[in-house]
């Protein structure tokens, strides 16, 4: 069994002189030593890309990564040389939990961002899954249409189906037929949200 816990930094912590209260650190409850790659991860997204700045994003980052880190260790497996094989199987056992494909796809893409993140300090020797190029399409409230990027994304994340797909963008008839019910000033604020989005 593994023996990692999950704890958060006290309002006393700080960060460059900044206090950040609530941020997670993974600890081996045996040795009370930090689990020093993991918790630097869950650091960094909260404190330099910005990305986990509510309390409720943090605990859920941390209860992905902790699970993962988890399963690993009851298998006598180091995380550092996880397998795409075992990615695999840690995503199947998800789905045999009855998860949603989207949040096993949310799950799976933050587990594929840590171990990139790993292999980009050299903390991991090779990345443990292979990658396709996609195109995806980001579409807009407005009328001048989406954008289209090339992304890269790890093949062992699975699809969401199309009608499942958040979020849903209305098109332009629909974005008239909308505003045409509203009453002046929820069509104003339609309109002023419109123009910052753009």
């Amino acid at each position: 069994m593994s023996d990692l816990s999950l704890y958060w930094t006290p309002c006393e912590f700080t960060i460059d002189g900044d206090s950040w209260p609530g941020l997670p650190l993974i600890v081996d409850s045996e040795t009370m030593r930090i689990e020093y790659v993991p918790t630097e991860f869950l650091i960094y997204q909260a404190a330099v890309v910005g990305k986990a700045r509510s309390a409720h994003t943090r605990y859920a980052q941390a209860h992905i990564v902790l699970p993962f880190l988890d399963s690993l260790a009851d298998k006598n497996v180091d995380w550092r040389r996880v397998t795409e094989e075992q990615l695999t199987h840690y995503r199947n056992a998800l789905e045999k939990r009855k998860l949603g494909r989207p949040r096993i796809r949310r799950v799976m893409a933050f587990i594929c961002r840590f171990l990139e993140w790993a292999h980009q300090r050299g903390h991991i020797q090779t990345l443990p899954f292979s990658s396709r190029t996609v195109m995806s399409e980001r579409q807009r409230l407005s009328a001048r249409g989406g954008e289209k990027t090339l992304t890269s994304r790890p093949v062992l994340l699975p699809t969401v189906p199309t009608d499942r797909r958040l979020p849903r963008f209305f098109t332009p008839d629909e974005q008239k037929q909308i505003l045409e019910v509203l009453d002046e000033r929820d069509r104003l604020i339609v309109e002023w949200a419109n123009v910052f989005i753009v």
